[in-house]
């Protein structure tokens, strides 16, 4: 189960246990080397989520997205359960509130442009 391969369109392979380590190297470390390497993990995972949601690629939701995984690298704790599939909640929690706020501000608009 550690070792399950999760891949996107574009064939690259993120396994949990791939994921794990590097959340701890950045977490130890938080050299530039490991911080770009976990952004690309990350990256993976956000592309993956979108996709099954039918965002286009390169959508901007998949850096914020990151984003939020980001800041709460710090706050992850093994008992909180598996690394992976704990920032891929974060993933899919922000990305519902942004989802969320658009589809307000969209009928919010929708409902008072034709009075300006």
């Amino acid at each position: 189960m550690g070792n399950k391969r999760f891949e996107n369109s574009s064939s690259l392979v993120v396994t949990k246990k791939d994921f794990a380590a590097a959340v701890l190297r950045y977490r130890i470390h938080r050299s530039e080397g490991h911080t770009r390497d976990l952004i690309i993990l990350m990256r993976i995972l956000a592309r993956n989520i979108l996709e099954v949601a039918g965002v286009p690629k390169y959508a901007p939701e998949e850096r914020e997205l990151v984003y939020a995984a980001m800041e709460r690298v710090q706050a992850y704790d093994k008992k909180k359960g598996v690394c992976f599939n704990y920032f891929t909640t974060i993933m899919l929690n922000h990305w519902r509130k942004v989802y969320r706020a658009r589809k307000e501000a969209q009928r919010l608009k929708d409902k008072y442009d034709p009075f300006f």
